[in-house]
């Protein structure tokens, strides 16, 4: 039997600034680990793209994906990715088919998901706000989530 990967991947974008911020938290076989980064000067699809595009990179194909989200860009992403230039514009088919490759071949499970008080969404929310606002203030950056935070994840399996 194949691992199953938990994978919370949340955005956050302020539009009249044009920050953007992103996070995710992984639970797997090895326990618990999280990125947050945030980027000046971007768009929304592409803080969605970006968070995706780490939260998947390294994974092993052979395993099961559960990807929870409140954000509507991530759960559109696999059929964004799908596009091709005759059924959207060639900047869009070619934007988010950065993502094929890595949704290619893996059973990924998108779920939407609210984010209440107290949850893995919150909590990754939490951190894509700060990604947004650490971008804002100093300029584009990528960190781990410290284990020791990683605690207020509140991940159950």
């Amino acid at each position: 039997m194949s691992d199953i990967i938990r994978l919370w991947v949340e955005t956050s974008f302020l539009s009249a600034y044009r920050c953007g911020g992103w996070a995710f938290v992984r639970a797997d076989v090895g326990g618990l680990a999280g990125k947050a980064g945030g980027e000046r000067a971007t768009t929304e699809a592409a803080t969605a793209r970006a968070a995706l595009a780490e939260a998947l990179a390294g994974l092993p194909t052979s395993a099961e994906v559960r990807l929870s989200s409140a954000s509507p860009l991530v759960l559109r992403a696999p059929a964004l990715a799908g596009l091709s230039a005759g059924e959207t514009s060639p900047e869009d088919a070619a934007f988010w088919s950065v993502l094929r490759p890595l949704l290619a071949g893996r059973r990924v499970t998108f779920t939407p998901a609210k984010a209440e008080p107290r949850t893995p969404v919150a909590f990754t929310a939490a951190w894509a706000e700060q990604g947004r606002d650490k971008a804002k203030a100093r300029g584009p950056f990528v960190a781990m989530i410290p284990r020791s935070n990683l605690a207020g994840a509140r991940v159950t399996t």
